[in-house]
């Protein structure tokens, strides 16, 4: 059964999580969600790995979902490694467990692939599926050009995102559901465009993790650019690593 959670961050802002217990003593997992949409998405996937006997939490970025924050903005990824940070300790201290398993999609496996590579002391193995890394479509160069001097200059200016649900999934049911969701957004900041720029070139700049790690791409994702991923997987630096 899913148990809904306000929590305090370490700035005393809200963050809301939701979390469910397992049926045997396994390592818990902690699950970061993407561009856009928000940790209640996942209840499903909840329910398999409960079943299978993993505690699991769950938690909205901050400009996401329930959680606080303006839709769509950040003006560094910091602040999102700060509140998975925090979550990770709320999960270590729950559960009575050293490490966590770390399960991140999209947006949030590019959050997760910047805080393994700073500071993996507290994760016991990785799982990443389609991490943010580079867009399918590249930004064309006076778009990107203009995006990150905006980022600089006007930071809160927000726009559409530029997901297209047919690229999310491919069956009609779940995109139906996606657009008639009111906590999902398709909003970004010129903030947090050149903040993911900067954060995805640190990542591919610094491809070593010290912990297992699992990265799993479509090559049809419409999304996410599968080359990109496949070639920071070939560079990574890490023992046990899985490419699926």
């Amino acid at each position: 059964m899913i148990a809904e959670l306000t929590l305090r961050n370490r700035n005393g802002k809200e963050l809301y999580a939701i979390r469910q217990q397992g049926t045997a003593d396994n390592l818990p997992l902690l699950f970061c969600h993407g561009l856009g949409e928000h940790i209640g998405r996942y209840t499903h996937v909840f329910d398999y790995f409960c079943r299978a006997g993993f505690s699991c939490f769950g938690y909205d970025h901050q400009g996401h979902g329930k959680s606080y924050g303006e839709k769509g903005h950040v003006i560094n990824f910091a602040d999102y490694r700060s509140d998975l940070d925090f979550m990770i300790d709320y999960v270590r201290s729950e559960t009575g467990k050293d490490e966590i398993i770390l399960i991140a999609h999209s947006m949030g496996g590019l959050i997760a692939l910047g805080y393994a590579i700073r500071d993996p002391k507290k994760l016991n193995k990785l799982i990443v599926t389609s991490p943010g890394i580079l867009p399918k479509i590249p930004v064309p160069k006076i778009k990107d050009s203009i995006g990150r001097l905006f980022g600089k200059l006007i930071p809160t200016l927000t726009q559409a995102n530029g997901l297209d649900v047919n690229g999310l999934a491919k069956k009609a049911d779940v995109k139906e559901k996606y657009l008639a969701d009111p906590l999902v957004h398709d909003r970004a900041s010129a903030g947090w465009y050149l903040a993911w720029m900067e954060e995805s070139q640190f990542v591919r700049s610094h491809a070593k993790i010290s912990i297992p790690t699992l990265i799993m791409t479509g090559l049809a994702d419409g999304i996410i650019d599968s080359e990109s991923i496949i070639n920071f997987y070939q560079q990574l630096s890490c023992e046990g690593k899985e490419l699926k």
